[in-house]
């Protein structure tokens, strides 16, 4: 079964309360930030 990312959310938001949701979307963003600059980094060497 496929989920696009806004169902997903949603579904996860529903089953957590919306502090730790919120929470949990910033550590996902920050990883992905940080999978990106690695990314930029291992490119100009």
């Amino acid at each position: 079964m496929k989920y696009n990312f806004n169902e997903l959310k949603e579904i996860v938001k529903s089953k957590m309360s919306l502090k730790r949701f919120t929470y949990t979307l910033g550590v996902v963003e920050m990883s992905e930030k940080l999978e990106y600059i690695m990314l930029i980094l291992k490119n100009v060497k």
